[in-house]
């Protein structure tokens, strides 16, 4: 079986270069390592040891690739290790629909594809591996390990704590704080700077909003926040030196005395197995869920109003069968929110995410989401009752994300329909504009070391944002380096932060060091937090700060608060919005991805990928050397953002954090830089998924504007009519006709 298999790959490969389906580069790499790592992963005793049913599940792949003779799935797992990216791993836990279905029926064990290039029991154990190098190296004594709904992540948890259990000896004795169940990524960022806990490090299995068929796991420093710099790096150094060898599991029952402590609840979950730990014992078992809560309370900022109006604000609620299914609604209702309605069947716990399609993603701040939520929500409780909502809520798996749904004025549904999903850039202009102006209201219309105070966001989410800061006098601050740390945000070093909270998180314990509170750190892929000021002595997060990492709760409470304020105004969240683009002006956006549902799969995948990347480079170099439309727009400039943190799994040069292109902008003398216009569209490849997404964004004055509502859909309309024809006219010069079709659908919705 496996020279013939050696045979067939090698036939296919080259038959993929041959019809250009790949790079001379992906051949190369694949070619070179793809038989060696299957005949590996098929006869390593070492692996059969730990998983005795992979070698099983890899032959039954071959011999179906030998039958149908085609080998895509045996080649994808095979061709590469699974990268280790800003946030830990993440990647497909299977790359069929059979085999999901086995992997859910059967668990971690099934005998399905695995490889390198798969989220699995081996490759997790091998990660960890590398990772538990580098704390005895460091001399980590504590780790924190959660995990959400996803299918067999419990399992997976479980499995990591095993290892740090299995891998102790007289100088490292770790200890593990395992949650009892599934709970939010931001909960355990903040578990890991408690008091009770104080960790040296968190995971938590998670492929966040990712369809059902991804896993992986997020892994946090000791304050919280997902891993940058030198520590990143070291862990990545790590994890490349480990092999099959160097993987050692214990079953947990068989740990020490005090070596684990469960999280959880106000009480053990009956029932259920603690692996041999005495829960009733204080010291073996912490309320978690109850400290977290505590500290989100610490954030309402107009206690008054909210205990007036908080009990008439109607709220829905939607957990995507994700982790945030107990925490959001136990907070409203600690806060004093009497009518929240939850999704029931959206409330289970599945990361098979029955409600979604195949390829479909569990993101709430996609429409697809936001109508999944809307159908389920009327279908349970009645039209009359969605109507009567002032805001329908929902949370990602890991709960790091937030969508909200709002309701629409009678004087503008005629634009809008009776309800619009907020975009991200509208919500935390939102809330930025409320928390100011309400510190303002309370404290005697003055905003205190407002000098010191600043908001930092990544470079793809609203100008609006720095736009509502400087209304109230506070700073866009960012920081933007390449892999080498030398500046390469071009005219946004300085303003804004890449994409990824992790570097908000890094340029916030910077600030502090500085002096100054970070009052909102954002993201238009619907991340929100407070990082706050510098940290006390003997604390670990920062002074009026939250977690240092974007808390979809967090966010939902905050906009909860938003809209009651709304209601003591006797007006709506999308009234109140509008009165502060009156004062700042209105920016349309549009975040498209391409392909829209699922991603650019297999390596002939990320060819396609890389070709429209290089043809849009081109476009850049047109556009400051020549003529260029995009769109059938003008384009007056570009520049290009990139980091050289992923040349070697791309090429070198790969624009990583995307390429800007300004349209003309009537507001601009002749004489004015063209990156002073603030109307552009960025085309950017994904770090979560391989897709390519296009930002676009479009400013309109509106301060005396009559019919607001009109304005403001034709420039939407337009922004995301940029977006898509883009997309086609890139489609079409890199001669891929086929995926034109799903691109052109997108265009005759709008219209």
């Amino acid at each position: 079986m496996l020279s013939k298999a050696k045979e067939c790959i090698e036939k296919y490969l080259k038959t993929q270069l041959d019809s250009k389906q790949i790079t001379q580069e992906i051949f190369d790499k694949a070619n070179a390592v793809c038989y060696t790592n299957l005949k590996t992963w098929a006869t390593d005793p070492s692996i059969h040891k730990i998983s005795p049913n992979t070698s099983k599940g890899i032959e039954s792949a071959v011999n179906r690739a030998i039958n149908t003779g085609n080998w895509k799935n045996v080649i994808e797992a095979f061709r590469q290790d699974i990268s280790f990216g800003t946030a830990g791993i993440r990647g497909k836990c299977v790359l069929c629909k059979n085999d999901f279905d086995m992997f859910f029926e059967q668990g971690i064990s099934a005998p399905i594809l695995k490889g390198p290039n798969t989220i699995n029991d081996i490759v997790l154990l091998l990660k960890t591996a590398g990772v538990i190098n580098v704390a005895k190296k460091r001399s980590w004594t504590k780790i924190a390990i959660g995990y959400d709904s996803r299918v067999n992540g419990k399992q997976f948890a479980q499995l990591i704590a095993q290892s740090f259990i299995g891998n102790c000896d007289h100088n490292n004795i770790f200890k593990v704080f395992l949650f009892d169940e599934a709970s939010p990524f931001p909960e355990l960022s903040f578990a890991v700077t408690t008091k009770q806990v104080r960790a040296d490090i968190g995971i938590l299995v998670s492929a966040s909003h990712n369809p059902c068929d991804y896993n992986g796991y997020k892994i946090t420093d000791n304050t919280g926040k997902q891993l940058t710099g030198d520590l990143r790096n070291e862990i990545v150094d790590a994890i490349e030196k480990v092999s099959f060898s160097d993987i050692t599991i214990k079953p947990l029952e068989k740990a020490i005395q005090g070596q684990v402590v469960w999280l959880g609840g106000k009480t053990p979950i009956e029932g259920k197995d603690y692996k041999g730990v005495d829960v009733s014992v204080p010291d073996n078992f912490i309320d978690m869920h109850t400290l977290y809560i505590e500290q989100l309370k610490k954030f309402i900022i107009d206690k008054k109003m909210s205990e007036t109006f908080f009990p008439k604000l109607r709220i829905g609620f939607s957990a995507f069968n994700g982790a945030g299914n107990k925490a959001v609604p136990r907070i409203l209702k600690e806060l004093g929110f009497l009518e929240v309605k939850v999704v029931s069947e959206l409330q289970k716990l599945d990361g098979r995410f029955p409600a979604f399609g195949w390829g479909e993603q569990p993101d709430p701040g996609d429409p697809i989401s936001a109508d999944i939520a809307v159908k389920e929500f009327i279908k349970e409780y009645g039209q009359q009752s969605f109507d009567e909502l002032d805001m329908l809520i929902g949370t990602d798996p890991d709960a790091d994300r937030l969508g909200v749904i709002i309701k629409v004025p009678s004087s503008q549904q005629k634009y809008f329909g009776k309800y619009k999903l907020l975009s991200a850039n509208d919500a935390w202009t939102l809330l930025i504009w409320y928390r100011l102006y309400a510190e303002k209201k309370l404290n005697n219309e003055r905003i205190e070391n407002v000098e010191k105070k600043y908001i930092t966001f990544s470079h793809v989410t609203t100008d609006a944002l720095e736009k509502v800061a400087s209304f109230f006098g506070v700073s866009s601050l960012g920081e933007m380096m390449d892999s080498k740390n030398k500046a390469a945000g071009d005219y946004l070093n300085g303003k804004r932060s890449w994409v990824g909270f992790s570097y908000i998180g890094a340029f916030a314990n910077k600030m502090r060091e500085q002096g100054f509170m970070n009052i909102a750190g954002a993201e238009e892929s619907n991340g929100f937090s407070i990082l706050g000021g510098p940290v006390k002595k003997g604390e670990i997060l920062g002074e009026k700060g939250h977690v240092n990492d974007k808390d979809g709760t967090f966010a939902a409470v905050l906009l909860a608060e938003a809209a009651a304020y709304a209601r003591s105004k006797n007006s709506f969240v999308f009234e109140i919005l509008d009165d502060i683009y009156k004062q700042i002006g209105f920016y349309a956006t549009a975040n498209k991805p391409m392909p829209r549902i699922g991603s650019f799969e297999g390596a002939d995948g990320i060819t396609k990928k890389i070709n429209l990347l290089k043809i849009a480079q081109q476009w850049k170099e047109k556009a400051n050397n020549s003529d260029l439309k995009i769109a059938n727009k003008k384009v007056i400039g570009a520049v290009e953002f990139k980091t050289g943190r992923y040349d070697k799994f791309h090429y070198e040069g790969f624009p990583d954090e995307g390429i800007r292109f300004f349209f003309e902008d009537t507001t601009l003398s002749k004489s004015d830089d063209f990156k002073k216009s603030n109307n552009f569209i960025t085309i950017r490849p994904s770090g979560t998924s391989q897709t390519i997404r296009f930002y676009t964004q479009l400013e309109e004055n509106v301060s005396a504007a009559n019919e607001l509502g009109e304005i403001k859909k034709k420039a939407l309309i337009e922004a995301e009519k940029i977006a898509l024809l883009a997309q086609k006219q890139l489609l079409l010069e890199a001669s891929y006709i086929a995926d034109i079709n799903s691109v052109e659908e997108q265009i005759k919705k709008i219209f």
